[in-house]
């Protein structure tokens, strides 16, 4: 989702919160703002900033899996705006997802997990 997301902004300008308007395909009920598949619940939310980033959780509804957390920031306005995503994935099976990783002071730098949690992907 960190990927379509960069995606949308690429063509749009700008995030959506809608998984139908990203393309997802998670076989189960899902609303605008997050959708379940049989071991997750996953939730789009816009935070602050400007441009505002996006966060996209995936907290497991079943004990003994880990959590995530996406986030893509985005550099830059207009033609000349990049962004960079990253996936924090928690350490141990938890039922909660990571906080909100910081933006990276250079957009060339990787985005910082928070403390418990590890970076499964970079770009």
């Amino acid at each position: 989702m960190v990927r379509l997301e960069q995606a949308y902004f690429l063509e749009y300008g700008k995030f959506t919160l809608s998984l139908n308007e990203l393309q997802v395909d998670i076989p189960s009920e899902s609303t605008n703002y997050g959708s379940e598949s049989t071991n997750y619940r996953y939730a789009l939310m816009l935070q602050d900033g400007s441009p505002q980033p996006v966060m996209i959780t995936a907290v497991p509804k079943k004990p003994g899996l880990k959590s995530y957390t996406g986030v893509v920031f985005v550099n830059g306005t207009g033609e000349a705006a990049t962004s960079v995503g990253q996936i924090c994935e928690t350490e141990q099976p938890s039922p909660t997802p990571p906080a909100m990783p910081s933006a990276p002071q250079n957009i060339s730098e990787p985005i910082p997990c928070p403390p418990g949690s590890q970076a499964i992907l970079a770009k």
